[in-house]
């Protein structure tokens, strides 16, 4: 694997944490979950995520063994407990931006619990912005460890389950039938709509981690 595509595996991390943070709440109000699915639209043509069947769980397992002995072999993967390190040595320290992930999700609910209780107009005007401060600097830290960490086994093998699932289940409505949207998964991988695969990223990692 060569520079150019390790980068993108990274930019696809990348895309998909920004989609999941911009539309979770949205998914949550506006309860957009059926029958395990979820339908969005596109430049006016309708998609649609799901949850893999039992065959592409087999599917999806054997990539996942696969790509990991893929990993393992390469001696220019590192395990992230090997990056975190070295990092160390540089000076950046990773276990403590996790730290901070959390110290900063707990003080937005306590912020959001208290928006709940707020009756007085100026009062939740000054706590969204103060949620949104909050949320902003977390999603900095998030995406720059997400950055450091990028190229880890782990971080590696899960950008590519979660981009294969996402190629199995995307699909399109075509003449009030829902197909395939790509038929291999170069072509999904290649693909430079990035509305799309923002959305299919964001939707999906909703559909699989978040529901109720």
């Amino acid at each position: 694997m060569n520079n150019e595509q390790k980068k993108e595996k990274v930019q696809v991390a990348n895309e998909a944490l920004k989609a999941l943070q911009e539309w979770e709440q949205s998914l949550k109000a506006e309860n957009l979950i059926k029958d395990n699915t979820i339908k969005f639209k596109v430049k006016d043509v309708d998609y649609r995520v799901r949850l893999p069947d039992s065959d592409e769980q087999q599917i999806l397992e054997e990539q996942q063994r696969r790509k990991y002995l893929e990993l393992v072999k390469d001696d220019s993967f590192l395990f992230r407990k090997q990056w975190i390190e070295q990092y160390k040595k540089k000076g950046i320290d990773i276990d403590k931006m996790e730290q901070e992930i959390k110290t900063l999700d707990s003080e937005i609910k306590k912020l959001l619990l208290k928006l709940a209780q707020t009756q007085d107009k100026k009062g939740i005007k000054e706590l969204k912005e103060d949620i949104n401060k909050l949320r902003d600097k977390q999603y900095q830290i998030v995406i720059e460890k997400t950055n450091l960490l990028g190229y880890s086994i782990e971080d590696q093998l899960q950008i590519h389950v979660n981009s294969y699932t996402a190629f199995l289940v995307l699909e399109k409505k075509v003449e009030n039938k829902w197909i395939k949207c790509f038929e291999k998964y170069e072509d999904f991988m290649n693909c430079k709509d990035v509305e799309l695969i923002n959305q299919t990223f964001g939707f999906l990692n909703y559909l699989v981690y978040n529901r109720e």
